[in-house]
């Protein structure tokens, strides 16, 4: 293992790690790793079959872990974390909001956020700034959620970075990502990290959801002034099988589920370092809006049905997914649950079971070429194995806002793509903060722009880029 560690960069991902592993030793789809006395043994899944066996056939219940390491986010009840039936009912919550046909009412609102977006992109070329595209796209992730599910203008693109002068849900949310991260737990210091941003986060949603409840209860009352964003669809359901509840008590059992929901958003980037396809989705974007980028926000917002027409577009978003996929699924074993591989029977108990979405994509005899950016593999069904392309999960506890991130990531380049060229800029990056060639390594996979871990897979260095004009627009 220690030699696997030293070919790739220090800070990768833990997924990154694994699919290093598998690779380095011939490991196959099922493996163990014995981690004692630092975590418990863990058994790592990248095979499609068994993958679906413990999340749809058998589900396997979802680790402990995940609530202790998120419950400062989501609460100690979570659509993310609870199980049985108390989850059952909270996904019944809010489903409606989150379905396809729903979501596409509120497309103008995701065009609203996204011409913000490119606004910043012009300032940065204007400005001739290198900045962070990660930092870049939360925001805009933050602002599409204020939206879309709380009716909030957040307006997160636009405010400076202060807890007191911005909205609390941006920095104290960043904040305690970074430091959850890097910070254990067990130190005072992190305890009260984690206890200040926390409060600062409850207050804040409370007072939203509490707003939201007062809106909606008046809205039902008048005709005609039914809301549906998401938050107002989750309490109508919420009202229809919990009548008895008051405003306050929903609000509070709906901010913990709503705290965590920003974690299900996935971004794709694509810039000048795959030029062909880069092409091919410019032309698609021709084909279907004109030729004249600047018509596309108003063809959209008047027929967001367009968007289905994207189909070279949602196969580079699937192939960027497949190689940089932003989460996995992390279950507890049990005794009931064993795995059948080359006559061998292994026992799930005692353990944690890890579903690699990355490890599983980058399988060359599932996808050949795994390191390469190909999209035109998904464009037939039969190239791309049943259940090997899992970065939303698959099963009852896939990802509830799938198609919400789907729909975000298509506007987005739709919006950006034949405006501006985005290039990564690490040497620049790497030479400002006194990085020398041949030290320490800062890749993996024949990547600058490895996965890290904060809270999700997000890429080094938050993404350093430059980015200028485009075309005649």
């Amino acid at each position: 293992m220690a030699k696997a560690m030293r070919s790739i960069a220090s800070d990768c991902h833990p997924h990154t790690l694994m699919s290093t592993l598998a690779r380095a030793y011939n490991l196959g789809g099922l493996f163990c790793i014995d981690a004692w006395p630092f975590a418990e043994e863990m058994v790592i899944v990248a095979d499609p079959e068994l993958a679906a066996q413990v999340t749809q056939t058998s589900p396997l219940a979802k680790h402990p872990q995940l609530g202790n390491v998120l419950r400062p986010i989501i609460g100690d009840k979570s659509i993310l974390t609870t199980e049985g039936a108390e989850w059952k009912f909270w996904r019944s919550v809010f489903n409606p909001g989150f379905s396809s046909s729903h979501l596409m009412t509120l497309v103008p609102y995701f065009i609203d956020d996204g011409l913000v977006f490119c606004a910043k992109l012009t300032e940065n070329v204007e400005k001739e700034h290198l900045f962070f595209l990660e930092e870049a796209l939360t925001l805009l992730t933050v602002d599409v959620i204020g939206r879309v599910v709380l009716d909030t203008k957040l307006d997160s693109q636009r405010k400076e970075h202060n807890v007191e002068e911005t909205n609390p849900l941006v920095t104290t949310k960043g904040q305690f990502l970074q430091s959850s991260c890097k910070v254990q737990p067990s130190t005072s210091r992190s305890l009260g990290v984690l206890w200040w941003h926390e409060r600062v986060m409850n207050t804040y949603l409370d007072q939203q959801l509490d707003d939201r409840f007062t809106s909606w209860t008046i809205a039902n009352r008048e005709p005609g002034m039914r809301q549906k964003y998401i938050m107002n669809l989750a309490l109508e359901t919420y009202m229809e099988q919990q009548p008895q509840q008051k405003g306050a008590e929903i609000s509070r059992q709906s901010s913990k589920n709503m705290q965590g929901l920003d974690k299900v958003f996935k971004r794709s980037a694509i810039d000048n370092q795959h030029p062909n396809a880069l092409k091919k989705v410019q032309e698609e974007h021709d084909d279907v809006f004109g030729t004249n980028p600047d018509h596309a926000a108003a063809m959209i917002k008047k027929d967001p049905r367009l968007l289905n027409r994207l189909v070279y577009s949602v196969a580079v978003i699937k192939e960027t997914l497949r190689l940089f996929p932003a989460a996995s699924s992390f279950r507890a074993g049990n005794k009931e649950t064993f795995f059948d591989i080359e006559g061998k029977r292994i026992p799930t108990e005692g353990k944690a079971v890890w579903i690699i979405s990355h490890t599983l994509g980058r399988r060359a005899d599932l996808f050949p070429s795994p390191d390469s950016f190909h999209p035109g593999r998904f464009l037939s069904p039969k190239t791309v194995p049943d259940g090997a392309w899992r970065p939303f999960e698959r099963g009852p506890r896939n990802c509830i806002g799938q198609e919400l991130a789907m729909l975000e990531m298509k506007i987005i380049m739709v919006l950006t793509l034949r405006k501006f060229e985005v290039t990564a800029a690490y040497d620049e990056y790497d030479r400002m903060k006194g990085r020398k060639k041949g030290g320490a390594v800062r890749e993996a996979f024949g990547e600058r722009a490895y996965q890290t871990l904060v809270a999700s897979a997000k890429p080094s260095d938050g993404m350093p880029a430059r980015v200028r004009k485009i075309g005649k627009w």
